[in-house]
């Protein structure tokens, strides 16, 4: 007769057993799963300039409002056309210039759109911009998006995609609120007037 020990010890031998092979298999399933990839949308760039840089911009609107700026190189400070370094908000420039050269494309169609469609035959805004290398690059503004979250722009005939309307309104802005220097009104000075003495009549 089996003592009750040995019953115990083969009761536990055997949920040992199972257990061993329900590790395995949990892990052979495991290994057989493959992870859920991660998908990342990056937004391609309107622009790709490769070494050049932008040294001359033109910013138009369809009322004839024309802006210009330009640099002598990428390491010299931005000036608006006929201005001089004191008279140029070289500062705002630049800012204005690193916010249009880094815009994304926050839609992209499938399907070319026509131009007509979004307001692309008559532009509200051109942007005009010339590299280092006397490349011309023309970035034409069509209407708002439906839901007015975006503009529809076409960069040199290429496909119309849509951009974000706050980051554009930013850019220009530089239409509305040209980039000059406040000068400074010259104080004026009083100048005394001597008093005439008056010669007593004999």
């Amino acid at each position: 007769m089996i003592k009750r020990s040995t019953w115990v010890v083969l009761a536990i031998f055997v949920i040992l057993i199972a257990a061993a092979i329900l590790i395995q298999r949990t892990t052979n399933e495991t290994e057989l799963v493959e992870p859920t990839p991660t998908i990342q949308l990056v937004r391609p760039l309107l622009y790709d300039l490769g070494s050049s840089a932008i040294t001359w911009i033109q910013f138009t609107d369809a009322e004839g409002n024309l802006v210009e700026v330009e640099r002598e190189s990428a390491s010299a400070a931005w000036l608006v056309v006929g201005e001089s370094e004191e008279t140029s908000d070289s500062f705002r420039i630049g800012s204005i210039a690193g916010q249009l050269l880094t815009m994304q494309a926050m839609t992209t169609f499938e399907t070319a759109l026509g131009i007509e469609t979004v307001g692309l035959d008559a532009p509200a805004y051109t942007i005009t911009m010339r590299t280092s290398t006397g490349e011309e690059i023309v970035t034409t503004v069509g209407n708002l998006t439906a839901i007015g979250s975006g503009y529809y722009i076409q960069v040199n005939d290429g496909d119309v995609v849509v951009v974000a309307k706050l980051v554009l309104d930013e850019v220009l802005g530089i239409l509305t609120e040209p980039p000059l220097l406040a000068t400074p009104t010259p104080e004026v000075t009083e100048t005394a007037v001597p008093e005439l003495e008056t010669t007593p009549t004999p």
